[in-house]
């Protein structure tokens, strides 16, 4: 099963394209340190993304985590990971 839930701050505006809705979303872990989610929103749960989220916004999220391939700038294979959102949850204001 892949299914993962975060509570973060949103780290950037939300970006449109076409139907999809990314941003990202900084989770606080022990020790003081950061992990970064790429975050990717479809449909409804997309069009409140855009509409309603905002930088620095704490915000939940329920989704899975799929990975995307990609050649970086220098033409190397890379691999990202993104949380496709199932279920968006806003906390608090900014």
């Amino acid at each position: 099963m892949n299914v993962i839930s975060i509570v973060g701050r949103v780290g950037q505006d939300p970006k449109e394209y076409g139907e999809v809705v990314k941003f990202s979303v900084a989770v606080k872990g022990r020790k003081d340190t950061t992990t970064w989610f790429n975050v990717v929103c479809f449909g409804k749960t997309g069009e409140i993304a855009s509409k309603y989220v905002t930088k620095g916004r704490e915000i939940a999220l329920t989704g899975r985590m799929e990975s995307r391939k990609y050649e970086d700038k220098e033409g190397q294979p890379r691999e990202s990971w993104d949380l496709i959102v199932n279920d968006l949850t806003l906390i608090g204001g900014v």
